[in-house]
């Protein structure tokens, strides 16, 4: 059904007028893309380079240390958004919402992180308050947990080391999904950049660079593979 609607396209805008279709990583749209290339040798596909990056923070986020930050994380918001009194008083106490969780778009979830973080202090502070300790609400399995992870210094170290570990990603990201498509070169510098920033962050522990960096490099691969960027990018 893809590859009809595709080429249904393409033949309305005259197949000697593209040469480059983007999607996003789906098998259908790349299967389609691939018959459509049979047909019209000068049309190459790619990969959307946003939802590649979703894709390689989705990877990262299976990893065992990110896999239980996150999962935590999600068990303490579900709590504190599971009851209004609780939820508006934690509203109060650490300034606003924390940004919303979301089941697909990855980066936005690694957000959802960071927003714990921005107010650890507020947080921390909170735990210790007589409104929290003399209310009812500690008193579920879930209330202790969540009391006991937002006061554990341990808890919040680990959170950062998450969150640290993605932002050469999540800047790779606000650079794909920014209002200006970039052109080739930009996207090849910016991905030099990732490598950069990753060599800084673990300069003293190659494992943990070459473990992020495998997931980079298969991703951008794929991106670049059989398309019209192959031919100005290098995978190391």
């Amino acid at each position: 059904m893809h590859f009809q609607e595709i080429k249904a396209v393409v033949n309305d805008v005259g197949p000697q007028n593209v040469i480059h279709i983007v999607t996003d990583n789906g098998a259908n749209y790349k299967k389609a893309c691939q018959l459509l290339n049979r047909e019209y040798k000068h049309i190459a596909w790619q990969p959307c380079l946003a939802h590649t990056i979703n894709l390689m923070l989705k990877t990262i986020g299976d990893f065992p240390d990110h896999a239980m930050v996150i999962d935590s994380a999600k068990e303490i918001s579900r709590w504190l958004y599971n009851h209004g009194k609780l939820h508006n008083m934690m509203k109060k106490a650490i300034g606003g919402n924390l940004v919303k969780w979301n089941a697909t778009r990855f980066g936005t979830n690694y957000l959802f992180l960071e927003s714990f973080l921005r107010r650890k202090d507020a947080f921390m502070q909170w735990m210790g308050s007589s409104e929290l300790l003399n209310s009812n609400f500690l008193d579920s399995d879930s209330g202790k947990y969540a009391h006991a992870a937002l006061s554990s210094l341990q808890w919040w170290d680990d959170l950062k080391i998450v969150v640290d570990s993605v932002q050469p990603l999540y800047a790779f990201l606000r650079f794909a999904d920014s209002d200006k498509s970039p052109n080739f070169s930009e996207v090849l510098l910016r991905y030099h950049m990732v490598k950069m920033e990753y060599e800084s962050l673990f300069k003293d522990d190659r494992v943990s660079y070459d473990k992020y960096m495998e997931v980079v490099n298969r991703r951008m691969h794929t991106f670049s593979n059989d398309t019209y960027f192959n031919a100005g990018m290098k995978i190391s």
